[in-house]
This record gives structure tokens, sequence and C-alpha cells, in this order.
């Protein structure tokens, strides 16, 4: 998956070999990933249960030591807490265009980072074909999968070029293999 990798390419690319900043850079990830999550408990469970899920994630040993190593686990954190608060918002705000627009364009970041989130965003669309009314289902999910086919398309053209060949994200099963290299 690409993403980790870019990521990595343009702090060195504007700092220099710099592995430090990486860390600083993931380090910064893991409170925003934790505060995303919070938004997203205190939506369901009330203030309580996500100060108690904060405070434990903040305070996490494992949690804390993945902050020090250059792991593209942060990063994944962070974008899947996007995603869950983005879903709340869509769910609670009526499944407006702007909120499935958001929704596709982080399907799309979270599959250049993970490329098993590839096949889970068209059983997404194919859900939430179920949820909208039947009037807009159609433009529904398209809203989710066009702004993730946009973000993606970069990518998959430079594979073409590159592998000569049709590879949305990866080579060597990832996607339904679950292998995340």
């Amino acid at each position: 998956a690409p993403l980790h990798p870019l990521m990595m390419a343009a702090v060195y690319a504007v700092f220099g070999h710099q592995p430090d900043i990486l860390r600083y850079l993931q380090a910064l990830m893991a409170p925003i990933a934790a505060y995303l999550y919070f938004v997203g408990f205190r939506a369901l469970f009330g203030r309580v249960v996500a100060l108690a899920f904060l405070v434990f994630t903040l305070l996490h040993p494992q949690l804390l030591h993945l902050t020090a190593w250059i792991y593209s686990e942060n990063l994944l954190m962070m974008l899947m807490g996007g995603l869950f608060v983005a879903h709340l918002t869509a769910v609670r705000g009526g499944w407006s265009r702007k909120n499935i627009v958001a929704l596709g364009v982080l399907f799309g970041i979270l599959s250049l980072t993970r490329p098993t989130f590839f096949p889970m965003m068209f059983l997404y669309a194919l859900w939430l074909f179920f949820q909208i009314p039947r009037g807009r289902r159609i433009a529904s999910a398209l809203a989710l999968l066009l702004p993730a086919a946009l973000v993606i398309s970069p990518w998959t053209v430079r594979n073409y070029n590159v592998y000569g060949a049709f590879v949305p994200i990866g080579l060597a099963g990832q996607v339904f293999a679950g292998f995340n290299g």
C-alpha cells in the first residue's frame, strides 16, 4: 500500500533522512486518532465511556510504544477514526451527499493505506444502497464510489504504467488475501 511510504518519502524530501521526524509525526497521529474515537464513542455511548476509552488509549503501553516505530498503524488508526466519525455523521445527518462523498474520500485514502479497505468499500456501498430511500440509492452509492475512485486512480494509473496491467492498488493478492504490505 503506497500511502505510508509516500508520506515517508515526502518527509524525507523536506527534512532529509530524519527518521525522528517521522516518529514525531506518528506521535501526533496517535492522539488525533484517540480523539476521533473519543468523538465517536461519546456520540454512541456518552461522555463517561468516551473519556474512559480516551484515558485507556492514551496510556496503553503498547499503543504508546507503537508511536516510536515507523509503522503505518498510526496513520491507519487515525484514518479509521476519521471514517468512524464520518460514518456516524452521515448516519445522524440523514445521509447527505456531502457526508457520503466524505466517506468515499476516506475509503479511497484508507484503501491506499491498507488494500483490504478496497473490497470493504464495495461492501459498504452495498450496505449503503439499502439504507437510503429508493429514489437516492444509485446516486448515493456513486457518491461514495466515485470520490474513492478519484483518490485511488492516480496510483492505479501509476501501476498501469509500471506493470502494464490494471492493478488498482497492489500486487501479490494483497486485496483479497489480507497481506497488508
